[in-house]
């Protein structure tokens, strides 16, 4: 049996409910059921056969039946509706089944659901209802109300579960035209009797902003002159355009675009027919970042519709008071320098430009002086301006430093310089070398290689005592306590020192560190007023030092060394209370490879460090064979000097005065080296402030001033025949032993900072030079280095480093150099020239052109450069920056540029 049921209701009962519906057949009006048992072969039994398995209608497909594919006018519902079919698997329509419509806008699908409105509006249109259930057809519909935006529209229609949906398209056509408006090409400036070189566009638009195909447009010129070709009607964009034409005279021209009965119409346009011209710049010469006036013809009267390039960079136009005249911001330019360049102005199409007017930088141009240094700190500011000159033979010495007290670092830079015109660079002013040594060596051999391998073993001292024995790096060492060294005769002889001609005393002569010694068996040879001299039982007995020897040294340093140093740097400790200090002569010395020596261990009570002889004692070498007695005698007063020096450094600061540490290395060993001409001109009668040679320089034996001059020249390259390259910049005056000292020789800082510590006092100390370096050593015991010399001196170290660098080099060589760049005690070139056949200061040679040099320096030293020229010569800029050309980081390595000029 089967069930009919029409669209108007049921004629018949349905089967019972375990017969399963299978089929429905639309017969006319009538839709015929079939059950199972009227049609077998959809039996739901499993295994009959038919394929079907039994499965339960489920959604399976979408389709648009019918509504796509329309046309009608924005915001404007379509004449047919929307419809869509669902079928099942078996491809039979479903009931029920609720239907989701998203309408896609300009910007993007919007969805409607079930739980929106029934009517939902979108830039893209509306559906109503957004969604629906299909009837027993498989059929669902919604009316599309278009969206306001001309042009294709889209509406997609889904149902869950179904991976696919039915789409449908729809054309929106524009409105009825509304307004006109203008789009482009208007204020715009050309030459007479010339087309603009942009069209003329407006446009007409419905009363949604779409444009309106086929509306018919009017131009037409007002005044000018001119004349117009236009399109008849507007595109399909709506938009009309027209070439206009400027007319034949200079001046407005005006014309205007109508629309009959448009919002909007008629449109005015205005254009300037003009013979762009520029006759004027000022002020001349122009400098960076100023302002400046161009005049002329033709400018436009918007500021923004000009444009300005000053040597091919742009200009801010500020204002336009009219078409011939308008105001400019010049641009500026990283370290360029004075030049003749080229002031283009653009309006439109059209351009003129002004040529060979003159720029300034808008840094300042250097106007030095022969002698004069200019320092410059602030890495941004590292620009040297120079203008150009016709004076002949100009000379400038530039100096690239870095003043922090870090000589492990390094400060990478480039030096690159711009020339104002590109012609070939002047020729440089010839420079005589001041490596050029003008006589033999001044010292023998074998003194000359003793100095340098008794450096390398204070080197070893002095770093191990700064690891061990530095109160600042090992709170609980325990220096011996003990009053100054007494001058008073009476108090001396008061103590009855135990040290007497004859007697005999261990020593315990140290070796690497604390628990490292040799213990000897020492004789007292000479008693003096100031020193107890000691000799080993076991010293070699070929060629020995004589009494003589010994009573000779003993009075030299009771009336050189001791009196002098002391009055310069103050008097020492003395822990063992026998106001004196005691010189021990050991083969143990000579083992060690080393001439002499202090050491700090024997200030400190012997449970801190177990080779303390807890005195103030000087360890020195004899003749052994390698080493002449002659020789010996020769090098040992220097030699003691040196080291008594630090005995009253360490000893001041560890053991009279409270919370001291050791003397930064390069102040210990500028000073010691320093003792060594002080106690030299008491010796020989010289004094300081006299501009000394070479000839004074070579005196000896003794060789007082050797260490000092020499060492310079090892810190400027000259410690062999060859010059070592990329010295000083990769040297320093801040030594430390540590190694990390460029390229130069181990001991060359000795040399730098004796030179600081002269230029210091000869500069600021004449006429009391002990005030200066007993404060150093003594009003700051905690401080070190630059901080203890900032303190004593109270001005910036930088600007003394800059100084003293240029001094290196400006000292005796040019006539008039200032104060401040010369070191009074020393002729330094002609003193440089006699110590060594490379020991001068030889910059980098550059002419006033443009170059570009790679280079660095280390931090406590200066990279030096001579720019000259031989004749005329043009502006110059010279720019220091790193190597990507950015400012310069100062990484905590302070650079400082600074220039003075040489002739």
């Amino acid at each position: 049996m089967a069930t009919l049921t029409s669209q108007s209701g049921t004629y018949m009962t349905t089967l019972p409910a375990r017969n399963q519906l299978l089929r429905i057949i639309t017969v006319g009006a009538f839709a015929v059921v079939l059950t199972a048992s009227e049609c077998p072969l959809d039996d739901n039994t499993p295994g009959n056969g038919n394929g079907n398995g039994g499965d339960t209608p489920t959604p399976t497909t979408i389709v648009a039946a019918g509504g796509g594919g329309q046309t009608a006018t924005v915001g404007t519902a379509l004449a047919n509706e929307l419809v869509v079919q669902v079928d099942d698997q078996s491809g039979n329509p479903m009931a029920g089944v609720e239907v989701t419509y998203a309408v896609s806008s300009s910007s993007g699908s919007v969805m409607a659901g079930a739980a929106a409105a029934l009517s939902e509006s979108f830039d893209g249109g509306s559906v109503t209802p957004s969604s629906t259930s299909t009837g027993s057809d498989g059929r669902a519909t919604t009316v599309w109300t278009l969206g306001t935006t001309a042009g294709d529209q889209e509406v997609t229609a889904s149902v869950t579960g179904i991976g696919t949906s039915a789409v449908f398209t729809a054309t929106a056509t524009a409105d009825v035209a509304v307004s006109v408006t203008l789009v482009s090409g208007d204020a715009q400036s050309g030459f007479p009797n010339t087309p603009l070189s942009n069209p003329i566009v407006v446009k007409v638009a419905d009363q949604y902003d779409n444009g309106v195909d086929g509306e018919a447009v009017d131009f037409s010129v007002l005044s000018g002159g001119g004349s117009i070709t236009a399109s008849d009607t507007t595109g399909t964009d709506g938009n009309a355009q027209a070439t206009w034409t400027l007319g034949p005279a200079v001046g407005a021209n005006t014309a205007q675009a109508s629309a009959t009965g448009l919002t909007g119409s008629p449109i005015a346009l205005s254009a300037t027919a003009s013979t762009l011209t520029v006759t004027g710049v000022s002020p001349d010469p122009l400098v960076e970042g100023a302002s400046a006036t161009i005049t002329g013809t033709g400018f436009n009267l918007t500021p923004g519709n000009n444009s300005v390039m000053v040597d091919g960079r742009a200009a801010t136009v500020t204002s336009v008071a009219n078409e011939f005249s308008m105001n400019i911001t010049v641009p500026t330019f990283d370290c360029r320098p004075e030049r003749l360049v080229d002031v283009m102005v653009s309006v439109g199409a059209f351009n003129d430009t002004y040529a060979d007017h003159k720029l300034e930088p808008m840094s300042a141009q250097l106007a030095l002086s022969v002698g004069e240094q200019t320092i410059i700190d602030d890495p941004a500011d590292f620009c040297l301006q120079f203008a150009a000159s016709a004076v002949p033979n100009e000379e400038y010495l530039i100096g690239v430093g870095a003043s922090a007290e870090v000589p492990s670092q390094v400060v990478p830079f480039m030096m690159t310089s711009v020339a104002g015109v590109s012609s070939a660079p002047p020729a440089m002013v010839p420079r005589p070398s001041r490596s050029a040594a003008t006589r033999p060596p001044a010292f023998d051999a074998e003194l000359s290689a003793l100095r340098e391998r008794q450096a390398t073993r204070e080197a070893e001292i002095r770093a191990y005592e700064r690891r061990a024995l530095d109160p600042a790096n090992n709170p609980g060492i325990r220096y011996l306590s003990g009053r100054p060294m007494s001058d008073n005769p009476l108090a001396a002889a008061a103590m009855a020192p135990t040290d007497t001609l004859g007697h005999q005393r261990q020593f315990r002569v140290p070796g690497s560190s604390c628990s490292e010694f040799t213990e000897i068996t020492a004789t007292v040879q000479k008693v003096g007023s100031k020193g107890i001299w000691y000799t080993d039982d076991a010293n070699p007995t070929g060629d020995p030092l004589t009494q003589g020897d010994i009573d000779s040294a003993s009075t030299l340093f009771d009336d050189f060394i001791y009196p002098f140093a002391t009055a310069f740097f103050d008097v020492p400790s003395d822990i063992d209370n026998n106001s004196k200090i005691i010189i021990v002569l050991t083969k143990e010395v000579n083992a060690m490879d080393a001439a002499g020596f202090v050491y700090s261990g024997d200030l400190v009570d012997r449970s801190s460090c177990a080779y303390s002889d807890e005195g103030e004692i000087f360890y020195g070498y004899v003749p052994d064979g390698t080493y002449t007695r002659q020789s010996v005698v020769n090098f040992l007063p220097v030699l003691i000097a040196h080291e008594f020096t630090h005995n009253i450094q360490i000893s001041r600061r560890t053991v009279l005065l409270s919370g001291g540490t050791f003397p930064a290395s390069w102040i210990a060993e500028g000073q010691a080296t320093f003792a060594e001409e002080v106690v030299g001109h008491a010796y020989t009668g010289n004094s300081a402030g006299n501009n000394y040679d070479g000839s004074v320089a070579r005196a000896g034996p003794p060789y007082w001033y050797w260490q000092g001059l020499t060492k310079l020249g090892y810190y400027f390259g000259g410690n062999g025949g060859t010059k070592v390259a990329n010295a000083p910049e990769d040297c320093t005056l801040f030594g430390n032993f540590s190694g990390n000292i460029g390229v130069c020789d181990q001991s060359s800082f000795y040399g730098a900072s004796w030179s600081m510590l002269r230029y210091l006092t000869d500069r600021f100390y004449s006429a009391d030079p002990s005030a200066f370096h007993k404060d150093i050593i003594s009003a700051n015991p905690g401080m070190l280095g630059v901080a203890n010399v900032e303190a004593v001196t109270q001005m910036n170290f930088d600007t003394l480093f800059a100084q003293w660098g240029a001094m290196l080099y400006m000292d005796d060589w040019s006539p008039g150099v200032p104060a401040e760049l010369s070191m009074t005690s020393w002729d330094l070139p002609h003193v440089l020239s006699e110590v060594a056949a490379t020991a001068g200061l030889e910059p980098a040679d550059r002419a006033f052109g443009a170059f570009s040099d790679s280079r660095s320096v280390r931090g406590g030293s200066h990279a030096y450069t001579i720019v000259s020229a031989a004749g005329s010569r043009p502006a110059l800029a010279i720019r220091v920056r790193d190597g990507g050309d950015d400012v310069l980081a100062s990484t905590g390595m302070t650079p400082i540029l600074w220039i003075v000029r040489v002739q």
